[in-house]
């Protein structure tokens, strides 16, 4: 299996953000990121929207993103 450019260079982006964060929290990003948007909803769905910012912003998203909101969001559309 060949590997681009671009795979190679999320890879480095990817780890050098995480290098960072506790080995706890990157589980735990892990295991959101391996979830659909549903299983996403319905175990975090009852969070307020600061607290899902927050999270992503501990998940290294960047502060206050909307990363896991907007997820949230469109698992409880389908």
């Amino acid at each position: 299996m060949k590997i681009t450019k671009r795979q190679l260079r999320r890879t480095i982006r990817r780890t050098l953000a995480e290098a960072g964060m506790p080995s706890s929290v990157i589980k735990h990003k892990q295991r959101l990121a391996d979830m659909s948007d549903e299983e996403l909803a319905e175990k975090h769905g009852w969070k307020t929207e600061e607290e899902l910012k927050t999270m992503a912003w501990r998940h290294g998203y960047g502060r206050m993103s909307p990363h896991y909101l907007n997820r949230v969001n469109k698992g409880k559309q389908r």
